[in-house]
């Protein structure tokens, strides 16, 4: 994997990175010899434009360097964790960090938010489900502790 895509963490990031290098793609027709220069400086975003002057040495191997880049995406996996808020971008940061020391480094996060989940998390990965979810354990208390809370609620005259 190129060391750009190593900076992204997110389906969503990746779907935007994907966009730019589109844009600077379709740069190197559209403008005379300022073309990239001119995308990078005011269509991409600031650090993608760094890596990218930093990583492409000769400005003839652009069109290149830049699909290589989309067929190394081609070749991403995504883990798909469900959250009951949503992640910060610190929080995101840390998930992404031990999923590609601890997945691999071409596991990528699809993040998603559902507050009815009430805490943990759902994770779905190459067909793999795990429910951590503090919903899920409530609803296997009270499954397997019906009649004990029902009892309970009685004694107190809620029922």
């Amino acid at each position: 994997m190129t060391n750009i895509l190593s900076k992204i963490a997110t389906k969503k990031d990746l779907s935007l990175f994907k966009s730019e290098i589109e844009v600077l793609i379709s740069s190197l027709y559209k403008y005379q010899e300022d073309g990239l220069e001119n995308a990078l400086n005011n269509d991409v975003r600031s650090w993608v434009a760094e890596e990218i002057r930093k990583n492409l040495k000769n400005k003839k191997e652009a069109e290149e360097y830049f699909k290589s880049i989309i067929k190394d995406t081609e070749s991403i996996d995504f883990i798909n964790i469900t959250l009951a808020y949503e992640p910060s971008q610190s929080a995101l940061g840390r998930i992404s960090s031990w999923v590609k020391t601890n997945v691999g480094e071409k596991t990528l996060l699809d993040i998603e938010y559902d507050p009815n989940l009430l805490g943990g998390a759902k994770i779905a990965y190459k067909g793999k489900y795990l429910d951590a979810t503090l919903k899920k354990q409530i609803d296997i208390y009270f499954d397997t502790q019906r009649d004990v809370v029902v009892g309970k609620l009685k004694s107190y005259g809620v029922l």
